[in-house]
């Protein structure tokens, strides 16, 4: 009996040695991993994190650290995986729940990121940053009463009231309540002058329509705060709708020269070089807009028109087939791939894809204008009149008039 019991001692002894030893060659590894990510070597971390996941399996750490890294390099799905193991590891991780959360949000998984925060609430039930969290969280969902019930239910020492009065002025702006949300900021204002309260006074004013006063307050927002990216993307916003476009541009350089991994600034700078002509410096824009953000959807479509404009038509059908076989509900899409068919004198495949933009969308008066000049030009003018006729007649799209004059006067 005394040597069946030396003989378990010594296997528990010997497991419990095995085990140390493998966690702490795991954090070894862990540590090498970081060295290898604070320089930007990703791949070499990615590496070192894998193995220290492989060789310890129960180690949390290990698979949050990659998870974070796969977030920086842009595998969304890859470093959710890894939160959903560091969780099962340990479930009582309100880190864990709180960084997969802000991933969900990156995934547009706004509705997952919810319940997460919640889930990290649950377990830190305190804390003012999970609830600031929390309220924004909501306004992404425009759950706007959700919003404010969590402003409302709060109690915080007065070190935090003035930011969640700032959050409870981003729910009135958004709510639509906007001369409630500008007397509460205009009292913030009073008390403490800053650039982040100028830029949401900008906002306010652009809502209302005051474009002008706008763009006065985002410059103020910029005067008290040359490194408040925002302002200068907003204001930018305000000047090109005001028609001063060369000034619009320059702010955008600003901004970027600010935040240079910002994709939405990219994404704004090309659209209007788009518009002013200057589709080869577009593109360059959206290229950068979609390397910071790979499943930036709007970019890539804007790429595709853009490649299309630029006479690149087999690139951009190729493209748009793959951005439709991520996501087939968008009828811009459909839209798009039939006027690129159009340009290979694919008639009856244009016909097919507007008719699919059509079903997606019914008022949609530029697929039905489309459609009606494919239908045309695959000799059926008899169906290419109609939508014409209906684009113009019921959609009021003006352009179908001039078709209907060279075709339509039978």
């Amino acid at each position: 009996m005394k040597h069946i019991l030396f003989i378990v001692c010594l296997f528990i002894l010997t497991t419990g040695a095995t085990q140390s030893s493998a966690r702490m060659e795991a954090m070894k590894l862990l540590q090498d991993g970081d060295v290898k990510r604070h320089f930007g070597n990703w791949e070499d971390a990615l590496e070192l994190y894998t193995n220290a996941i492989n060789t310890d399996r129960g180690l949390a750490t290990a698979y949050m650290k990659r998870a974070r890294l796969y977030q920086e390099m842009g595998q969304f799905k890859n470093s959710i995986d890894d939160y959903n193991q560091a969780i099962a590891i340990n479930p009582l991780s309100e880190i864990a729940y709180d960084q997969r959360a802000a991933v969900k949000v990156l995934s547009n998984d706004y509705i997952g990121a919810i319940k997460d925060v919640e889930e990290a609430l649950k377990l830190n039930p305190s804390s003012s940053t999970l609830r600031a969290k929390l309220i924004d969280d909501y306004l992404l969902v425009k759950d706007f009463k959700q919003a404010m019930q969590v402003i409302d239910s709060l109690s915080y020492p007065d070190s935090l009231k003035e930011m969640f009065d700032y959050k409870k002025v981003m729910v009135l702006t958004e709510e639509g309540k906007l001369k409630k949300a500008e007397n509460l900021l205009a009292d913030l204002l009073s008390k403490n002058p800053e650039g982040t309260g100028y830029n949401l006074l900008g906002i306010i004013k652009m809502k209302q329509g005051d474009l002008e006063n706008a763009s006065n307050y985002f410059g103020k927002a910029i005067e008290m705060n040359k490194e408040l990216d925002i302002a200068y993307y907003n204001k930018a916003l305000v000047e090109h709708k005001l028609g001063n476009t060369n000034l619009a541009q320059g702010l955008l350089d600003s901004a970027l020269f600010i935040n240079a991994k910002n994709e939405n600034i990219y994404f704004r700078r090309a659209i209007f070089k788009k518009e002013a002509g200057d589709y080869p410096g577009a593109l360059k824009d959206y290229n950068a807009a979609i390397m910071i953000d790979s499943n930036y959807k709007y970019a890539i479509y804007n790429r595709i028109y853009t490649k299309k404009m630029l006479g690149n038509y087999s690139e951009a059908l190729i493209e748009i087939e793959d951005l439709i076989e991520e996501d087939n509900t968008q009828p811009e899409f459909w839209n798009l791939k039939g006027s690129i068919h159009v340009l290979f004198g694919e008639h009856f495949k244009a016909v097919e894809a507007f008719t699919e933009a059509i079903s997606l969308d019914g008022n949609y008066a530029e697929a039905y204008h489309n459609r009606g000049i494919a239908y045309v030009m695959s000799y059926r003018p008899v169906q290419g009149c109609q939508d014409l006729q209906y684009a113009f007649n019921f959609l009021n799209y003006t352009k179908s008039e001039e078709v209907m004059d060279a075709f339509c006067g039978f």
